[in-house]
């Protein structure tokens, strides 16, 4: 199994975008079949692909949400995937694939997030999919490249149905905090972690002189604390600022709550809730392991998720995700789980393995 390893020093791996080099790059044949065609959509296209989603799924996604998603990432701009029927020329069916964050250790890969996968619905269970996945792998990008992904139950049915469900992971560890009047949560959580800890818990971090602030807009000083609390041997997504940035407190649709622990002038730790109704989940939740910071960091989020009406603050992650002690003597709660990642790659796929990845609920897909 993998294990997590201290880093001292240097900058979060990250790639360039490539966008151009993959649109522009040459293919050694014409790509579909004498009713449909393939190709790749410039960002000109990307309202059809819109309006194709919403209609294959029956959304109504907003224009502002597919901008934010396709084009906002500081990683690049989605790369999609497209079939057209050859007589009509109607777009009947789009893949999305947007760069992400990856690294193995110290290295940065090329990583994508796969997201999207639309026929529109009087054409599906005709191979269309399949025939676009075969283009795509032709690509010269395709063989060096990291492509994740969440398949719903239904989706690694379909997996398991073709033989091809060793490429999903799981089902990965899920549950929640239950969420009760703040006074009376507060002194559970202390009890807990006076018992696991031999000691005052998060009244040890009130005396300690940590504080909780809110976080308007990361900037590259949280970096370093990134990449000394969740750099990993294995597989990991390396989340700089601007990343946290667009992924949360730029999403148009969603609430989200940055939230960061302190002591004097140095910043220890940081996480991000967000809010839907009476639902919370954490996305993000950087600290070091068993500490002072990383309990009165978890005591925030729960109170501050707790403030907004919540009635649980949900989690999911790896196996070895470094915070899992932690959030058991604080009143975890396990619940089955059937949440799943894919994860396709180069040859030899050394990535197969669950306990390779380092992932959290900030990795999954939007929304």
């Amino acid at each position: 199994m993998s294990a997590p390893f201290p880093v001292s020093g240097g900058t979060l791996p990250r790639v360039p975008d490539r966008f151009e080099e993959w649109f522009r790059s040459s293919l050694p044949r014409a790509l579909g079949n004498d009713r449909f065609e393939i190709s790749r959509a410039h960002p000109d296209e990307f309202e059809a692909v819109y309006a194709l989603v919403n209609e294959a799924f029956g959304l109504k996604r907003s224009r502002a949400y597919y901008d934010w998603w396709y084009r906002g990432s500081p990683h690049g701009v989605a790369r999609c995937w497209l079939v057209r029927e050859r007589s009509t020329r109607r777009l009947v069916s789009s893949s999305a694939h947007l760069p992400w964050p990856c690294a193995r250790g110290d290295a940065a890969l090329w990583g994508l997030q796969l997201c999207d996968v639309a026929v529109v619905p009087d054409l599906q269970r005709l191979g269309i999919t399949q025939m676009r996945r075969e283009a795509q792998a032709i690509h010269p990008h395709y063989a060096e490249e990291y492509r994740i992904g969440w398949p719903n139950t239904k989706s690694h049915g379909q997996k398991r149905k073709h033989g091809h469900d060793n490429e999903t992971l799981g089902p990965l560890r899920e549950g929640s905090f239950p969420l009760t009047p703040a006074a009376g949560l507060l002194r559970r959580s202390v009890a807990r972690l006076r018992r696991a800890r031999g000691g005052g818990g998060a009244e040890d971090a009130a005396a300690s002189g940590l504080r909780v602030e809110r976080v308007d807009r990361f900037d590259a000083g949280f970096d370093a604390l990134t990449l000394r609390c969740m750099a990993w041997s294995g597989f990991w997504s390396p989340h700089a600022a601007d990343f946290l940035n667009w992924r949360y407190l730029d999403d148009p649709c969603d609430s989200h709550l940055a939230l960061a622990v302190c002591e004097g002038d140095d910043v220890l730790g940081y996480c991000v809730v967000r809010t839907r109704g009476s639902r919370a989940l954490l996305m993000e939740f950087v600290a070091p392991p068993r500490e002072a910071a990383a309990l009165a960091l978890l005591g925030a989020a729960r109170r501050a998720a707790a403030t907004a009406g919540c009635q649980r603050l949900g989690f999911f992650a790896t196996p070895l995700w470094p915070h899992w002690r932690t959030f058991e003597s604080a009143g975890f709660v396990d619940r089955p789980g059937s949440r799943r990642f894919m994860v396709l790659g180069p040859e030899p796929h050394d990535a197969l393995a669950l306990e390779r990845w380092q992932l959290v609920p900030g990795d999954q897909d939007a929304p």
